[in-house]
């Protein structure tokens, strides 16, 4: 499984994250995103692949969103509150 989130911290307006979801396994061209990508965490799609459900689509984009949560707390530092260059006008 691989569990992508788009994220701007750096933005003056954030937007909320955005996520991709794959199984390799099954889908290793990543072709079919399991999430949907701008939705609330975690919504899966609303035809899933005969090969999984929308309960182990949830259950499994939980697990590594947790997991992606304690490394970044232990390998992150936090996030200036804004980019020295936001607003910069070159």
């Amino acid at each position: 499984w691989k569990l992508v989130r788009f994220c701007d911290p750096w933005s003056e307006r954030p937007v909320p994250d955005q996520w991709e979801l794959y199984n390799l396994d099954q889908d290793p061209t990543e072709y079919t995103n399991l999430l949907v990508f701008d939705g609330a965490f975690p919504t899966p799609i609303a035809q899933p692949p005969a090969w999984t459900s929308t309960d182990e689509i949830v259950a499994v984009a939980t697990e590594l969103h947790a997991e992606l949560q304690r490394q970044e707390a232990w390998l992150l530092s936090p996030y200036p509150s804004a980019h020295p260059s936001a607003g910069a006008v070159s």
